[in-house]
């Protein structure tokens, strides 16, 4: 896994811990990241 990948993960598991309805960030950004890795497997070429 790529360094800035895992800065990134932990600068929004920091957010989604200090902001005061964080909760509710993390869970939309759930549903973005598994949107986003469903889109990449299914444009991923046959074969």
């Amino acid at each position: 896994m790529n360094v800035l990948w895992i800065a990134g993960l932990t600068l929004l598991v920091l957010v989604e811990k200090v902001v005061a309805h964080g909760h509710w960030l993390g869970r939309a950004l759930g549903v973005v990241l598994i949107a986003w890795g469903g889109a990449t497997l299914a444009l991923l070429p046959a074969g």
